[in-house]
């Protein structure tokens, strides 16, 4: 049994007593999109704005009807009419699926983007035994098979360029839900879009009950070392091909690292985006960090100075603080910090508060992260 599983099903224990009305649903932390209703329906509003970039259009309507009023429903020109709770879906991220386990929704996926993407052996072989497809994703999707599926939903990124999917499935004729959770900068802003699972799979109440917990605990933590004084500096990931990108002072990583109790060289940079930096000025600059964090790719201490053997005179380096997010690795190469951390920023955050500040938890083991050696 895993440990999200676990968790969440000691909750779901008490969600029969609570009412599935829409008036509860709040949106705290989300920019991407918002809750509200038209003529007592359900009304998702995704609005990306300019975080795409491009001529992408990033705003949609989504008006959530239920199963019995569908056939008789009148839409009106601007809204995306979806029957709810959804029978079936595609999802071509495997960031999407863990609220269908979670809510014990995992028959409504029909198809994925690739198996190799996806990190939770459990729900890998749950979907391979019904014989869910691969529909691939990007270049690589597959529209016909997609169309063959005849699914009611199709779960895409809001992606621009080559992999940008929508136009495509929507001239396919059928129905696709933008979710943009990777573009949110706040932790729990891009939690808290499981919301619209909860929604669209008739467990809004269980959502709801579920991001609060996750809000308290990961409230709790940040609390925990708000007032301490000393906070350790932090880098991030190995240089590739003359770049070395740290995060933007305003992103997501950036946003943990401050609720852990961090300092960021970059911190005075409020982009959301990566920072593309030359080698020399990270190293000037984030030479004395005290912790490197997330190289991805790399195994060992020994993979990084093969990089370029100055890294080895990086006070991280050196005093054996150089940590990856990559503990919960499959054999495949997929990582669950991408996707059931997505909404676990809590259990990121523990993780985080642990490396920063030992003695706040010491008793604690990592679950995303594990030191180099």
């Amino acid at each position: 049994m895993h440990r999200y599983r676990t968790f969440f099903a000691a909750l779901l224990l008490v969600f029969f007593q609570i009412p599935t009305s829409l008036s509860g649903v709040e949106i705290k932390y989300a920019e991407g999109f918002r809750i509200t209703e038209k003529e007592g329906y359900p009304v998702i509003i995704v609005d990306l704005g300019g975080k795409i970039g491009g001529d992408f259009d990033g705003r949609r309507r989504y008006i959530l009807v239920p199963r019995k009023k569908y056939a008789e429903f009148q839409n009106e020109q601007g809204f995306v009419p979806i029957p709810v709770p959804i029978k079936s879906a595609v999802s071509l991220s495997s960031t999407f699926l863990p609220p269908f386990q979670w809510f014990e929704q995992e028959t409504v996926i029909v198809g994925i983007d690739r198996y190799d993407y996806l990190y939770d052996s459990e729900m890998r072989r749950n979907l391979n035994e019904r014989g869910v497809v691969e529909v691939g994703n990007g270049p690589n999707l597959n529209i016909e098979r997609l169309r063959t599926l005849e699914p009611e939903l199709v779960m895409a990124n809001a992606v621009e360029g080559e992999w940008n999917v929508v136009p495509k499935i929507r001239r396919a004729g059928l129905r696709v839900f933008l979710n943009g959770d990777y573009l949110e900068p706040s932790p729990l802003g891009r939690a808290e879009w499981i919301k619209c699972f909860g929604l669209l799979l008739g467990e809004e109440a269980a959502a709801e009950e579920l991001f609060s917990e996750v809000e308290r605990r990961y409230g709790a933590l940040a609390s925990r070392v708000s007032d301490i004084d000393r906070k350790p500096e932090v880098l991030f990931n190995v240089p590739s091909g003359g770049t070395w990108v740290q995060p933007g002072g305003g992103s997501y990583m950036a946003r943990l690292l401050e609720d852990a109790g961090g300092s960021y060289p970059w911190s005075e940079n409020d982009s959301e985006k990566s920072l593309l930096l030359d080698i020399e000025s990270v190293f000037a600059r984030a030479r004395d960090a005290e912790l490197w964090l997330h190289q991805y790719g790399i195994t060992s201490k020994e993979e990084i100075l093969q990089i370029n053997p100055v890294l080895g005179r990086i006070r991280a380096f050196r005093r054996g603080m150089v940590l990856n997010n990559d503990a919960r690795t499959a054999a495949n190469g997929a990582n669950d910090f991408y996707e059931g951390g997505t909404y676990r920023p809590d259990l990121i955050l523990r993780d985080l508060v642990s490396i920063f500040h030992p003695s706040q938890l010491p008793d604690h083991k990592l679950y995303y992260y594990r030191p180099l050696h």
